[in-house]
């Protein structure tokens, strides 16, 4: 029962340490548009040392996608994951894995997917990768463009 406890606890501590170091990082002022249209966020991108973070489930619908969350909190292990379907494209992410899922094929990101104000955020690679857009990040003018394929 201890180590049960001992578990939870070390599981706790980890996520406030991820939450604390990047919630100092949160990104000002970014303009992030898709297909053209400026976008607003619950919550806001963020730096993460040099690479931006998005919020994914808002810019994926955008883009017509089918977003889904799977959490277990069994009493061994957590998994927590965000599957993503646009057209025939199928993608699995798991919180803290820098390994994507796309179909057959696995994308390695610079970054894992992380949950910082209730929400997943991702490198641009995760969203080009489900959705099969195009990211451009202005560091200078702080502007994100997301452009759609089926444009």
């Amino acid at each position: 029962k201890e180590v049960k406890r001992m578990k939870k606890f070390a599981a706790l501590a980890a996520a406030i340490a991820v939450l604390a170091s990047a919630s100092a990082a949160f990104a000002q002022d970014v303009t992030v548009k898709v297909n053209g249209e400026t976008v607003v966020f619950d919550q806001q991108p963020v730096m993460d040392g040099d690479q931006l973070l998005l919020p994914f489930r808002f810019i994926a619908e955008k883009l017509g996608a089918n977003v889904s969350w799977y959490e277990d909190n069994s009493e061994s292990f957590i998994i927590r994951q965000v599957l993503c379907q646009k057209g025939d494209s199928v993608t699995v992410m798991q919180i803290g894995n820098q390994n994507i899922f796309v179909n057959d094929k696995v994308i390695a990101l610079d970054k894992a997917p992380v949950i910082i104000g209730d929400r997943t955020l991702v490198p641009a690679a995760a969203i080009e990768g489900a959705t099969g857009a195009t990211v451009t990040w202005n560091k200078d003018a702080a502007e994100v463009t997301v452009s759609s394929a089926e444009k």
